[in-house]
């Protein structure tokens, strides 16, 4: 009986023991894991600001609606913030100190092409993986390439290829270039001449323009067209500098005078938005994701989503860097870790399902292979700014360079 006894008060104790040792198993249970921090690095000073705010809401809400979800691997995302100012030097001090003080998991963003060639040094150097929503100069995936940056904008053959394409049905043959006097203007510069020459043998150009980029005074630029009266005008300009351009251009009343093609800075609803009526009609402008196309639910709720939470439309520059995110979250799902190597080795091949349909990061080049949009402006009853109308789509395998060219085109570099 004494032994009996004494079982029944080790049970009663275990089982006292029990009942208050699961409600901590509970709470330690709902305790968070740590999160997957990404160094933001985003232009988000001066002219070019449109540009980088774009990205910086577009990561925002990409890890906004993923968070809500639960994130990833039971992890939620961590978007840090700094600005780069559109300067190497500030990118690269702000990646380091990301890097080596705040030992963040991934690099996330850059804008201009100076800036992202020089902080892509800095993710090889610290064997830590660099997603760029915006560097579209051919050398970041080509010249400069390394195993840890990756793009989710196109490269400039890319936009190049396709405005050669949409360029093909018109007649003009005597071309105008101008454009901003720095690497990414330069560097497309390069690759719309080559590919202009494979689609019209016979066009010349006849004269260019290379102002600074943020130039506040294009009137020296505008009068040279004027007085070498080309049969078209090609404008290599992107955010502030296109709406500043613009602007100035239609005082002097180029575009009655001349057709003008632009590749991203007309088809940028932020360039539409902030010249309203002043956006002359008929203007032929390049982009890779225009927010009324394509037509399916998936875009739908997209843009009704981010124009609740920003309270404007998503524009091209909105669309590279929230997909950007999401093909980081779905590389780490699929790796079953943040572990560095093994998240480039998902990231590679890896295709995604996005608002502008599927988007494909090619192995080869850590470049993302998505269809290019080009169109020209006209009025809509239902907006208060000119929308980019008469939309031809060039599907991304038709524009992108295949690998052979790519890889052709490294060795040629190492020369």
């Amino acid at each position: 009986m004494k032994c009996r006894g004494k079982l029944l008060i080790v049970a009663l104790f275990i089982s006292i023991v029990i009942s208050l040792l699961l409600p901590l198993k509970d709470a330690f249970s709902q305790v968070e894991k740590p999160p997957i921090v990404l160094g933001g690095l985003f232009l988000l000073s001066g002219r070019a600001a449109v540009v980088g705010l774009a990205n910086y809401h577009g990561a925002i809400l990409a890890v906004e609606e993923i968070n809500a979800k639960g994130g990833v691997l039971g992890r939620k995302f961590e978007l840090l913030a700094r600005d780069t100012k559109a300067r190497p030097d500030q990118a690269v001090k702000e990646a380091t100190m990301y890097i080596m003080r705040d030992k963040v998991d991934f690099l996330y963003g850059t804008a201009a092409s100076h800036e992202g060639l020089a902080v892509a040094e800095v993710a090889e150097k610290n064997k830590k993986i660099l997603i760029s929503p915006e560097v579209t100069t051919d050398k970041f995936t080509v010249d400069n390439f390394n195993r840890y940056i990756f793009r989710t904008d196109h490269m400039n053959r890319q936009e190049e290829k396709s405005a050669a394409v949409y360029i093909s049905r018109f007649p003009y043959k005597k071309w105008y270039i101008i454009g901003p006097d720095y690497e990414y203007g330069r560097d497309a510069e390069k690759a719309f001449k080559e590919e202009l020459k494979r689609v019209k043998p016979d066009a010349v150009i006849v004269g260019e323009g290379w102002p600074k980029l943020n130039e506040p005074d294009y009137t020296p630029h505008i009068q040279k067209i004027l007085e070498v009266k080309p049969e078209a005008v090609y404008a290599i300009f992107w955010g502030g500098d296109t709406i500043a351009f613009i602007k100035q251009a239609v005082g002097f009343g180029l575009f009655e005078k001349t057709p003008f093609f632009s590749i991203s800075g007309v088809g940028d609803i932020r360039v539409h938005e902030a010249l309203g009526k002043d956006m002359p009609v008929g203007v032929h402008g390049g982009v890779k994701y225009w927010f009324d196309y394509p037509y399916t639910p998936k875009n739908k709720e997209f843009v009704e989503t981010y124009r609740k939470r920003f309270g404007e439309y998503p524009s091209l520059f909105v669309m590279s860097s929230y997909m950007g995110i999401y093909f980081l979250a779905k590389a780490i799902e699929k790796a079953g870790t943040v572990e560095t190597e093994k998240v480039i080795d998902a990231l590679e091949g890896l295709t995604i399902d996005t608002p502008m349909g599927l988007v494909t990061m090619r192995k080869e080049d850590h470049q993302v292979i998505a269809p290019h949009i080009w169109g020209k402006t006209m009025k809509d009853p239902k907006y208060d700014f000119l929308v980019l109308g008469d939309l031809q789509v060039l599907p991304g395998e038709k524009i992108t360079p295949s690998v052979e060219e790519v890889l052709n085109w490294r060795k040629a570099a190492k020369k």
